[in-house]
């Protein structure tokens, strides 16, 4: 039984990691759009959407539903953990992706 017990803990501390990691809290806009440690993908946003291309059709949205797109693609395309609705790195976010249009 000891040895049983030793193995698992063994596998269980040599197991290989994840490499996703959580957002800084505060972190910018154009950071998290690069950020690809959040990911189990090991992409970002800024991979699919290089310099807001495929993002020009964002003006269409109201705040609320730009929010729920962008966490939308952070659960399907990124397989990362969505933000909370009310997290600052959320309108940090938004608020980013809205500038690539203005530019």
């Amino acid at each position: 039984m000891k040895q049983l017990l030793l193995t698992l803990s063994l596998s269980l501390i040599l197991m290989p990691t994840s490499s996703m990691a959580v957002p800084a809290p505060g972190m910018s806009g154009e950071e998290l759009f690069s950020f690809d440690k959040w990911s189990s993908t090991g992409r970002s946003c800024a991979g699919c959407h290089p310099e807001g291309k495929g993002l020009e059709s964002i003006g269409d949205f109201d705040d609320m539903m730009l929010k729920d797109i962008i966490n939308a693609c952070i659960r399907d395309a990124l397989k990362a953990p969505m933000l909370v609705e009310d997290a600052t790195e959320l309108t940090n976010l938004k608020n980013y992706i809205r500038s690539l249009n203005q530019k």
